[in-house]
């Protein structure tokens, strides 16, 4: 889990592997990659500006959850 200063960022991310085999010499990797897997709410740090009619509140959040699927045929 990262800090950000200000707000608690909670961010947890995972990788899943997996390999099968064809036949001997033959495989296909299978990979799923997902960040902010349980695609938790984390707020930005408040606007700091003081002279801003946004000051002190928070106007934006880190990223929703991102999927990304691989895979690799060896021979």
């Amino acid at each position: 889990m990262r800090r950000q200063p200000g707000v608690a960022l909670r961010d947890i991310d995972m990788s899943l592997q997996r390999e099968f085999r064809i036949q001997e010499g033959m495989a296909f990797q299978f990979q799923a990659d997902s960040t902010n897997v349980f695609n938790l709410v984390s707020l930005n740090a408040p606007n700091a500006t003081l002279s801003s009619p946004n000051a002190g509140k928070i106007t934006a959040a880190v990223p929703n959850r991102i999927i990304q699927l691989g895979g690799r045929f060896i021979f």
